[in-house]
């Protein structure tokens, strides 16, 4: 029986661990006791020679996996097969499922695709990625007419909701993306699944102008019609036999002929008067007689009935 101290190479305790002891380069079953407080190597045969003992350490196994974060985005792999030992380098890739999707990083902080990474513990990554943007652009037709909201950058696969806000006086004629889409609505919706270029044409409303008169004995109005948004329309006022134009309903100091910008539908009324006329009456001898009238005035609108009544003196009498 024999003691024989030993010495090892030094291995961190989270990089390895004891595997085996090994005499003369053989390995053996060595058994350790204390002796001193210190641990050392215990042989049951007698020793007859020098030997050379030695402690064999094995590193650790590392565990180690990669993932993505979103499957339908993106893989991510190892180059490396298993298993893993402490203090190994592996590869780690990242590829996006296709050209809509680009790698954003890793769960760890890092943006580096390959990347290479040491283990010295247990490790989990995972590779994100994120949805490409693109652009969704309207272009309005004529320049000025309207203005679109909910323009600009939209992840791959997102909706997008475009609202048309016309300008006063102009209204929605077709939407377009190379062909009539068929929708006349200001609101037009959709996916992105590459830029989205839309155009927006717009034509000037139409309004209907209507005119009216207070006697359809006493006039008309010549100039109603339907007419598009900032168009100049004439009205004229004119009368019939015997009536005269007296004035427009909304506007007494403008002539009977005036003309309006139109803006929007509008109904534009027309006042029509009878013209007026004197009548004339007398007697041959104011001595004779007078002419007496039920009206003060003798100047009456045109149609308008006077009584006329020949009144004798004493001693005259009325003839015609």
């Amino acid at each position: 029986m024999a003691l024989y101290k030993t010495e090892s190479l030094y291995i961190p305790d989270d990089a390895g661990i004891f595997d085996h002891w090994e005499v003369n380069g053989k390995e053996a079953e060595i058994e350790m006791i204390e002796i001193n407080g210190e641990l050392c190597p215990y042989l049951k045969d007698p020793i007859t020679e020098e030997l050379n003992i030695v402690a064999v350490f094995r590193l650790n196994e590392i565990k180690a996996s990669v993932s993505s974060s979103a499957n339908d985005r993106g893989s991510a792999s190892v180059a490396e097969e298993l298993p893993y030992l402490y203090g190994e380098q592996i590869t780690l890739t990242a590829t996006p499922a296709d050209e809509h999707y680009s790698f954003s990083g890793w769960s760890d902080g890092s943006v580096d695709n390959p990347r290479v990474v040491t283990l010295t513990q247990d490790t989990v990554i995972e590779a994100n990625f994120a949805a490409n943007t693109y652009n969704v652009s309207v272009t309005i037709i004529p320049e000025g007419a309207a203005v679109a909201i909910g323009t600009g950058e939209y992840p791959y696969g997102d909706d997008y909701t475009i609202n048309l806000i016309p300008n006063p006086g102009y209204e929605l004629k077709e939407w377009r993306d190379g062909i009539a889409l068929g929708n006349k609505t200001n609101t037009l919706s959709g996916k992105v699944y590459g830029n989205v270029h839309l155009e927006a044409e717009l034509q000037l409303r139409s309004f209907t102008i209507l005119t009216e008169v207070n006697d359809a004995d006493g006039g008309i109005v010549e100039g109603a019609g339907t007419y598009k948004y900032g168009d100049e329309a004439t009205l004229t006022a004119k009368p019939l036999a015997h009536y005269v134009f007296s004035a427009w309903a909304d506007d007494p100091t403008l002539p009977a002929e005036r003309k309006i910008t139109v803006t929007g539908d509008a109904t534009y009324k027309a006042l029509f008067e009878k013209e007026t006329v004197t009548l004339t009456v007398g007697v041959n001898d104011e001595q004779m007689g007078s002419v007496e009238t039920n009206v003060e005035e003798l100047t009456q609108p045109y149609g308008t009935e006077i009584t006329l009544t020949a009144k004798a003196q004493k001693g005259y009498k009325f003839i015609k």
